[in-house]
């Protein structure tokens, strides 16, 4: 894996190039670019667009402790509700109270994106599922399981900068798992990602519109 000084990324649409270049056996397929929004979108959208494939957006929301930015104990995605086992005090009550409160927001989001650009069938294909960063496995195991549950022929995960904890249970989810740079320090990760400009949700809805085929 390459250093930290190896890779100069100065912006989502480069690390969707720099994506790009290890995913170009599937350009001009039927392979699909599905992002998680916010951040994931401009990645997946720049290297649907490097790859010419089709793109579109999957919301996933991490369960995360009060106060605790790291600390997560599950993701909820479209069809798709991932619990870790390990929640020892953690009140049950509060788990399933967050659950209700993030499926809601999941599935308007979703909703929302979908009227924008209807969400093509996955079946028996190559899905390469997208985001900007990842801290956590929880952010997006959700997502992957979602995906599984339309029979896709390969799930790829890519993503540009990723703690290597995260990464190896990712990994195991799924058929490749692609990055640019990974670290064991959450410091070290975020560093990489923190001038990158917050995403909007009007920014995902623009990118949809600008990917329907003409």
């Amino acid at each position: 894996m390459k250093t930290i000084s190896e890779i100069d990324v100065n912006s989502r649409k480069h690390a969707a190039y720099l994506l790009a270049e290890q995913l170009i056996a599937y350009k001009n397929t039927d392979t699909h670019i599905v992002a998680i929004p916010n951040g994931g979108a401009p990645v997946g959208f720049w290297l649907a667009k490097q790859l010419n494939l089709n793109f579109n957006v999957i919301p996933c929301r991490t369960l995360q402790l009060p106060g605790k930015d790291l600390e997560t104990i599950g993701s909820v995605s479209v069809g798709d509700i991932c619990i870790r086992e390990d929640m020892e005090g953690i009140p049950q009550s509060f788990v399933y109270g967050q659950i209700q409160i993030i499926k809601n927001q999941v599935e308007n989001e979703f909703t929302f994106y979908n009227t924008i650009k209807a969400v093509n069938s996955l079946e028996g294909a190559t899905v390469v599922l997208v985001d900007d960063v990842l801290l956590h496995s929880d952010s997006m195991l959700a997502s992957i399981h979602s995906i599984r549950k339309q029979k896709p022929q390969k799930i790829i995960v890519a993503i540009p900068f990723v703690m290597e904890s995260a990464a190896s249970v990712v990994a195991k989810e799924v058929d490749e798992f692609i990055s640019l740079y990974q670290d064991r320090y959450p410091q070290q990760v975020r560093e990489r990602i923190g001038p990158l400009p917050k995403v909007s949700r009007e920014t995902v809805k623009m990118l949809l519109r600008n990917s329907i085929p003409k």
